[in-house]
């Protein structure tokens, strides 16, 4: 008895299922709007995202600690600058909070003999004995 049950309301449920998409279907037909939607009258299209990949960043200056001084009162530290790509070299000396193209000295540490600096955006802590890659 239960599997009769079962069957009628398969059944039932398969007719109804049936019944609306056939429902659908006709109304799509008599729906007058529905030509709209396939004309499509802004050429509107799906949107496809660009499969070129992101263009790799440059390559960072290279910096060398030279020296660390503290003569006229103030830390400053000297550098050596060697910009990849275009071959310029470049010495510097600059104190806490200066900055040289894109590279700004952010503490400078005497006692320690090491200098934090933002590369870049790329935070770079230097010493004597670092190897300047």
């Amino acid at each position: 008895m239960a599997i009769i049950r079962y069957a009628v309301v398969l059944w039932m449920g398969q007719s109804l299922i049936f019944s609306v998409a056939a429902a659908s279907l006709s109304d799509r037909a008599e729906n007058p709007y529905f030509r709209i939607q396939v004309r499509n009258v802004f050429a509107l299209v799906q949107f496809v995202p660009d499969a070129t990949p992101p263009k790799p960043s440059p390559p960072l200056p290279i910096i060398k600690l030279t020296g660390i001084t503290t003569i006229l009162g103030d830390k400053r530290v000297l550098l050596k600058i060697r910009f990849p790509g275009t071959g310029r070299e470049e010495s510097c000396i600059l104190s806490e909070g200066q900055s040289l193209d894109q590279i700004t000295i952010v503490a400078i540490d005497e006692k320690a003999a090491r200098v934090t600096v933002n590369n870049s955006g790329t935070m770079a802590v230097l010493t004597f004995g670092s190897d300047p890659r």
